[in-house]
Parts: structure tokens; sequence; C-alpha cells
């Protein structure tokens, strides 16, 4: 796999799981043009503070205390204490994968040259992202409006030899993990730790790896909606393409061809088409496309925005040395990836109530058009023993009341803090952080779903007559959970397959 090269390329979502998942390397960008400007950028800040200038956060304090002016001699003691008094995050950690691409989006995010950071600055927090040196960053306590100031500090200090990392599996001090490593702790200049925590990192690399995500169980839910198609012998007339380009929405006419490509040549409802009764289906599967359809195109625009926040000079202030200007503003103000987030959050709680609807179907005799209860063919004498699916539609519906309750939006909740200098917040890591919890709970949602829907087809038959796609996903699902014939504990197997439904991928 290719190097990333940091400074100059556009960075893309797909480029962010290459690195957390596919071990690709990140390298700075050795131009001699590029570093010419990351070091004009240096000296200019420079230079302004010899010659008394006020800035933000390098002169003053920080926050509402940037009213009081900081001594030129204590700029550097002033980058220190500004990550010890961050350092008060609580709650669980980031897995080290999370924490790679929150390396790597506040990397990017530096190298632009605007934030008055050294180029050894850069070039050490891709060595540690290489080396996958990740700081221990607790997960709450971030308001995502002056950046993502507390976890991000963790980051920071990991650079000086501050704290503990996990490298290798173990949990170790930064000292001792950079010594071994052979990389040399980094003193801050004026400017650096802001400048390092001082962004939306946080929430656009949990966002960045979301994403992927999604688009994962998208493309699980058009698979799995058309097997159920198959087994509820449903029609597929609901998937012309003629009906889409009517309404045409990218996501819904791609969801559209996806699950009619998928049903390939089953002709489902041929023995029903003479049923008044029967003549359309159910919206949970006549319907799929313009649910999917949604998530889908949802997760378009949110990709946009989180490759355009990732490629972003997004802390305070931006150093502009080509103007000879230092401009002070709201770069940190994570109101897009919060929206984003919450946005997504609602597409795929669709996803997941969708799943739900149609297990219902699958499993209940009134509605499923033969199927037996609960997807289980019991033997004369164990008739009444077996109960199939009736536990798992259970824990299914409570995992989608929880992916609902979880979709309130966290952006509306906005809160002053820090003296009234933050009055207005974004609370984009929460935003992120929900939407992981919302993807973690659909994917077993959907991975319940794909049980009962590879045992519906099993029942049914047919499936030989499906896309090449679906028998290899049915050939996955039944290596992972064998036929149910008669009742056992299910636990184990759902997250075998949720876990593969959100399979990394580079």
């Amino acid at each position: 796999m290719m190097d990333l090269s940091i400074g100059k390329q556009h960075i893309t979502i797909q480029n962010v799981g290459s690195v957390v998942y596919g071990n690709a390397k990140v390298k700075v960008s050795d131009d001699r043009i590029y570093r010419d400007q990351i070091e004009a950028n240096v000296c200019f800040l420079q230079e302004s503070l010899k010659n008394g200038m006020a800035i933000y956060g390098t002169t003053t304090g920080f926050g509402d205390s940037s009213k009081q002016s900081i001594s030129e001699k204590n700029a550097e003691e002033l980058q220190k204490r500004l990550v010890q008094y961050h350092q008060c995050g609580t709650g669980a950690k980031f897995h080290p994968d999370q924490t790679i691409a929150i390396m790597l989006a506040r990397l990017v995010g530096l190298a632009k040259g605007y934030s008055g950071v050294r180029y050894s600055i850069l070039e050490t927090l891709a060595k540690m992202i290489n080396e996958r040196i990740t700081p221990i960053i607790f997960v709450e306590g971030s308001v995502g409006a002056s950046g993502d100031l507390t976890p991000l500090s963790y980051i920071a200090g990991s650079l000086t030899g501050m704290g503990e990392v996990v490298w290798n599996g173990k949990i170790l001090s930064a000292r001792e993990a950079l010594e071994k490593a052979g990389i040399q702790p980094i003193k801050f200049a004026p400017k650096e730790a802001l400048a390092l925590m001082n962004g939306t990192s946080v929430m656009t690399g949990i966002m960045a790896l979301a994403c992927s995500d999604i688009q994962k169980l998208c493309e699980v839910m058009e698979m799995a909606t058309a097997m159920a198609v198959l087994a509820l012998q449903g029609h597929p007339q609901a998937f012309d393409r003629r009906i889409h380009e009517l309404k045409p929405f990218d996501g819904q006419k791609k969801s559209a061809q996806a699950i009619s490509r998928y049903l390939f040549q089953a002709t489902c409802n041929a023995q029903n088409t003479s049923e008044p009764a029967n003549i359309q289906d159910v919206y949970s599967l006549r319907c799929a496309p313009h649910i999917i359809g949604v998530a889908r195109d949802t997760l378009a625009y949110a990709i946009q925005w989180a490759e355009t926040e990732l490629n972003s000079v997004n802390d305070n202030p931006i150093i502009c040395h080509e103007d000879r200007t230092i401009l002070m503003g709201g770069n940190f103000y994570g109101g897009y990836i919060s929206q984003a987030c919450d946005s997504l959050k609602i597409a795929v709680g669709h996803l997941a109530d969708l799943a739900d609807r149609q297990l219902a179907l699958l499993v209940d005799e009134k509605f499923s058009k033969g199927l037996p209860r609960n997807l289980v063919v019991s033997c004369a004498e164990e008739v009444g023993l077996n109960h199939g699916f009736k536990g798992m539609q259970i824990a299914s519906s409570a995992l989608t009341s929880e992916v609902l309750k979880n979709a309130m939006p966290a952006s509306i909740f906005s809160r002053v803090t820090e003296c009234c200098n933050q009055d207005k917040i974004s609370l984009g890591t929460i935003a992120s952080r929900d939407l992981i919890r919302t993807v973690e709970l659909t994917s077993r949602v959907l991975a319940i779903l794909s049980l009962a829907v590879a045992q519906a087809v099993d029942i049914r038959g047919g499936i030989e007559k499906m896309s090449p796609e679906i028998l290899a996903f049915h050939r996955k699902i039944r290596s992972l959970s064998p036929y149910l014939s008669m009742d056992r504990p299910m636990d184990k197997e759902i997250e075998l397959v949720a876990q593969h439904l959100l399979q990394p991928r580079a």
C-alpha cells in the first residue's frame, strides 16, 4: 500500500481507512518549496513575538483569560500549562484505531501550514502514527467548540513524553514508547500546543470511520431486503428502474438497482399474482429503496463535509505569513461535523427500524406467506418446544429502540461555558460518539435480520436464482451460524455476524 503524502495531497475518507485499517504509512511532504512555506510561517510567528504583538494563546491567556498578557519568556511554559490543565477527560477510552484516525486528522490540518508549528512537530506526529503509538484518550470532556481541547491535550502531551500510550498492545509511558521507537520527544515552542489542541480532529476522525461503516450497512440492508423479498414471495416490480427514474434521488436509484440486481432471476411472487390481497407488498419491502436511499444520500453529503473539515485549517489563531497577518477567528467550531453526525444518526436509525420491521414479517405466520412460526421447522415430537427466532425478534426490538432513542440530536443542546467566552458550542464530539454507538447497535440489528433471512431462504428455497453477491453473503452467514434446526443460544453468533458486517476495509 502506497504511502500517504501529507501536506499537499487532498486526504479522503478512504485514505483515513487505509491508514487505520490497511497499515498505509504517512509521510510529511519533503518538497523544498513546501518546507520553506512551513518555515516561513514559523519565522513570521517568532518575529511577531519579538516585535511585541499580542497573539492569542501565545502571549495571552486562553479563552476568557486572553485579557491577561504573558511575557515572551513565559510563552513556552504557557503551552505546557495548557496541556496540563486540559487533561481532565473522563469515561471510557478511545480504541487505538480511533486514535490513529484522530491523530491523522490533526496532522492533516496542521500540515496546511497556517498554524505556526515547526516541520519537526509534523514529522513527530507522523512517526507516532506509523509506529502506532496511540495516546490514551478519554472520550468525555469536549464541547467541540474551541476545538476538541480536552481529548487532543492527550495527543499534545504524548509528543513531549507526557502521559500513557498503547504500543504493540501494551500500555506504557509515552516517554518510554518514544524512546524505544527511536522518536525524540519535542519541547513546545510558542503556540504549538494550542495548535495541536485547538482543532476539530477528534470528531472528524471518529466520523470518518463511521462513514465507512455506514456505507457497509447500506449495502447489507439492500442484500437483506432482496433475500426478504424472495423469502416472503414479494414483488420485484417495486424495484423496477422505471419507477425510480421518475423520482430520481441518487441514493434511491442506487438502492433500487442493487436490490433488483441481487434478486437476479428470482420470480418471488409468481404464485400470488392472481390474489388481490397480494398485489403489492407492505412498505418495509416496497419502500426499502426510498428508506435506504435517504441514508445513502445523507452519507454522501456527510462525507463531503467530513473531507472538507479534514482538509481544513481548523485552529486559532491562523498565521498568514504571506500577508504578514495573524488572524483570530473561529475555525475550531465543529458545527458541520456535529450537524452531519446528527443527520447520520437519524438516517442510520431508519435502517435499524426497517430491518426490525422486515424481521417482524418473517417471524409472524400471519404475514410470512407460509413460513413456519418464528422460522423454525420442528418435528412432530418437538412441536411447541422450539421457539426459533422469537427471542431474536425481542432482542432486535430492544436494540432498535435504543438506536431510535439515540437519534436525538446532540448539536441542539448547546451550552454556555468558560466564563461565557464559549457561549455557543457545537457538541460535535458528543454527536460523533453517539453516531459510533448508533452504528454499533444497528450492525447488531442487521446481524439478526441477516441470520433470519438466511434461515428463511433456506426454508423457502430458491436462493440459487439470486445473484452471486447474495450467494456469497449467504455462504458467509452460514459459515458463522449454521441453520437453526432447534433452539440454541445465538448471542455469540449475532456478534460474529455483526463484526463481519463492519469488517474493516482499507
